[in-house]
C-alpha cells in the first residue's frame, strides 16, 4: 500500500498539535508513506498537484490533513478502513452556522451547499466536507474532470471555494463523499488550545 500524505500549506496556524499528531501516526502495516507539502500557491491549487502526483506515483491513497488540525494516532487507519471514495474525519470546534463545514444538499444555481444541522454517527454520505483530516482513493481521480479542486466560478466571476468544486465534479463523476464521524478531529485556528501533550481525546 502507498499513501501519498499531503498538507497543502504551512502558515502560521501549524501547531505543536499538528506535528504531535504527524509523528504519532501508526500507518497500516506494511505501508510505503511519502510526506509532501505546498508554499505559495493556493489550496486548490496544491490540492490538484497533489491528486496528479499521486497519480503518476502510483499511490493507493493520498491523506491530506491541514497544517492546523489535530488528529488521534489511529484515525489515518480508521478512514482507510472505512473503504470509501473519499472519507473525512470531523472538527467538531468547526460545527456552528457561521463555519459551514458539512454539506448534504447542493445548489448549482447560487453556488452554495447546505449545511448539516446536527452531528452524528458512524458514516454519512454527504456532498462535500471541508475536513481536517481526509483520505481519497487515488483511482476516483481518472474518472473526474481536472482540475478536480478549482477552477468553478460564481455567477459574479469570483472563483468557489476548493471543496465546493471537488464536490460538483465529485458528483458527477459518480464519486461518493463520506464524513465519518467517529473520526474527531481537532482544529487550533478555530480558537482551540493544546497542551504540551498535544492531541486530547475529546
Amino acid at each position: 500500500m502507498k499513501i501519498l500524505f499531503a498538507t497543502p500549506h504551512y502558515s502560521e496556524h501549524c501547531t505543536n498539535t499538528y506535528a504531535y499528531s504527524l509523528y504519532n501516526t501508526k500507518w497500516p502495516v506494511g505501508s510505503q508513506v511519502q510526506l509532501v507539502s505546498c508554499m505559495g500557491c493556493g489550496t486548490g491549487k496544491a490540492l490538484d498537484n497533489f491528486a496528479k502526483a499521486a497519480i503518476e506515483g502510483a499511490y493507493d491513497f493520498l491523506c491530506v490533513a491541514c497544517d492546523d488540525a489535530g488528529w488521534k494516532p489511529d484515525d489515518v487507519c480508521k478512514l482507510i478502513d472505512d473503504d470509501k471514495d473519499v472519507v473525512s474525519g470531523f472538527s467538531r470546534e468547526r460545527f456552528h452556522p457561521f463555519r459551514f463545514k458539512v454539506f448534504t444538499e447542493i445548489d448549482r444555481e447560487n453556488v452554495m451547499f447546505s449545511f448539516q444541522g446536527s452531528i452524528g454517527t458512524g458514516l454519512q454520505r454527504v456532498y462535500s466536507v471541508a475536513g481536517e483530516l481526509q483520505v481519497y482513493k487515488v483511482p476516483i481521480f481518472k474518472t473526474m474532470q481536472y482540475p478536480y479542486f478549482q477552477g468553478i466560478l460564481r455567477p459574479n466571476g469570483e472563483p468557489t471555494t476548493d471543496d465546493f468544486s471537488f464536490g460538483c465534479r465529485a458528483y458527477d463523476a459518480g464519486v461518493e463523499i463520506w464524513v465519518d464521524w467517529d473520526v474527531p478531529l481537532r482544529h487550533i485556528a478555530a480558537g482551540m488550545e493544546t497542551d504540551k501533550n498535544g492531541l486530547r481525546a475529546q
